[in-house]
């Protein structure tokens, strides 16, 4: 499988190490290159994960990052509206078959849902978590 992340802050290059290490192709984007440091050498010296600098809005950028054979596209950067943009570029313009965002404003988290994404909320992940541990 061919994996195009964008942003590689602590939750993308987790995300990129994990589907690495299981095989899969990674590419990740990210407009600041001193945040390729958190992906191990060895990942990147043997191709499995891919860094790109650039971001996930510019058309040239994911081309850049193969998004046009690209199986899945993940948003992850620190921002939600940069998020929302780049997976409803991906799923609408380039036909990636699966797309997962991460969105901090669960009171939107619905509607991108019913757009076709897969719309996360740490938040909401969070806090169900929390209370899962207080009812054990």
């Amino acid at each position: 499988m061919q994996v195009l992340i964008m942003g590689c802050g602590r939750i993308g290059s987790m995300v990129a190490c994990s589907l690495g290490k299981e095989g899969h192709t990674v590419y990740i984007l990210d407009p600041i290159a001193e945040k390729f440091h958190r992906i191990p050498e060895e990942l990147l010296i043997k191709g499995i994960i891919r860094p790109i600098v650039g971001n996930g809005i510019e058309h040239a950028h994911l081309r850049k990052a193969k998004i046009d054979t690209a199986d899945i596209f993940i948003a992850v950067s620190g921002k939600d509206t940069p998020n929302i943009f780049a997976a409803q570029i991906a799923k609408h313009i380039f036909q990636i078959p699966k797309v997962v965002c991460k969105i901090t404003d669960v009171s939107v988290q619905e509607m991108y849902s019913q757009l076709g994404l897969i719309a996360i909320s740490p938040s909401n992940f969070i806090s169900n978590m929390l209370l899962e541990a207080i009812h054990r």
